[in-house]
């Protein structure tokens, strides 16, 4: 079941407007008349628009991710950690991402690895035994 986001694209349709437009009105641009902006604004909240975050991230070059690196998910010890994470994270702006490198050190410490995980905001690594 496919669920359809509202996008800016959307809210400029019904007052003939550029997408552009409501982007600036929702981050409150000088340049646009008051108006404008309330009429936008009202229109993201009566369709409830939520900005895709991972979009901003890409645009802000940053993220709000939190990468969790375990070797093993099946450890009690490590499930338990990334679900204590997981119930910190939920009530902020942060998203979670589980690495698991199947008891790799190696996998763990490599340039590849780093480079995935490179965007994000903080690494937690729960770290094998160096072979």
């Amino acid at each position: 079941m496919k669920i359809n986001r509202i996008t800016i694209k959307d809210i400029a349709k019904e007052p003939k407007i550029s997408a552009s437009t409501v982007s600036r009105a929702l981050q409150d641009h000088p340049a646009l008349k008051k108006e404008t902006k309330e009429a936008v604004k009202a229109l993201a909240e009566k369709w409830n628009y939520r900005p895709n975050s991972m979009a901003l991230n890409l645009l802000r070059q940053t993220s709000s991710t939190i990468a969790v690196i375990v070797p093993d998910i099946t450890s009690h010890f490590f499930s338990a950690a990334v679900t204590g994470i997981q119930d910190i994270l939920v009530s902020s702006e942060y998203n979670i991402m589980i690495c698991i490198s199947n008891e790799s050190y190696k996998e763990e410490d490599s340039e590849e690895f780093r480079n995935e995980v490179f965007k994000t905001e903080l690494v937690i690594r729960g770290t094998s035994k160096k072979i």
